[in-house]
């Protein structure tokens, strides 16, 4: 078994888990092709100080994304702005963790 913290180097890493109602939620309002749709809730745990256990075994693969796919500018720079928004309610919301890493020099 393996514990860990989702910290730098490892503030991309993108685990999923099982939780109960007690920790922060999923923000639907980012999606996938913003490429930030699981980054904030991950960034809570983080500055919440969460470990996280991983289970021997408990591993998922999936295939990289379509390199195909048309890059959405507007859809972008409204994720963008969005997560601007939720990174800002969060360093009024906690105290700073230098190791809990964000993005877009926020």
């Amino acid at each position: 078994m393996l514990i860990s913290r989702r910290e730098y180097p490892y503030h991309r890493w993108e685990p999923l888990y099982f939780g109960t109602q007690q920790e922060p939620w999923y923000d639907e309002k980012l999606s996938w092709e913003g490429r930030q749709e699981k980054m904030t809730q991950m960034l809570e745990l983080c500055l919440q100080d969460y470990r996280m256990v991983v289970l021997d075994g408990g591993f998922l693969c999936h295939a990289a994304s379509n390199k195909n796919i048309t890059n959405n500018i507007k859809a972008e720079q409204l994720t963008r702005r969005r997560y601007q928004t939720i990174i800002s309610e969060f360093k009024n919301k906690y105290p700073k963790r230098p190791k809990c890493r964000t993005m877009y020099g926020c």
